[in-house]
């Protein structure tokens, strides 16, 4: 019979605590790159004022006519309803 030698089961126990650690934090590092990848796709911006002749990336955010437009779709036509590339987000207040 062996006796317990507690240095050996010490070392034992760190190894596989650590290769646990590794392999869990190796999923975590993979999940976050998929997450911030769909985070990227997904961003809003406010870009500003709507300027004619500028090109306007989907999921970006103007101000225009006193409302604030959600672009759907890249564009350069200026927003207005019935227009598919953009949706008003907020009117503003009438005066």
């Amino acid at each position: 019979m062996r006796t317990f030698d507690g240095e050996e089961f010490g070392k034992a126990v760190v190894e596989a605590v650590q290769a646990a650690i590794e392999r869990r934090c190796l999923e975590l590092e993979v999940k976050i790159a998929r997450l911030e990848a769909q985070l990227e796709q997904k961003s809003f911006a406010y870009v500003g004022s709507f300027r004619q002749g500028q090109t306007y990336n989907a999921n970006t955010f103007v101000s225009d006519r006193n409302a604030i437009w959600f672009c759907r779709q890249t564009t350069k036509e200026r927003p207005r309803e019935g227009n598919s590339s953009w949706e008003m987000a907020c009117k503003g207040a009438s005066k």
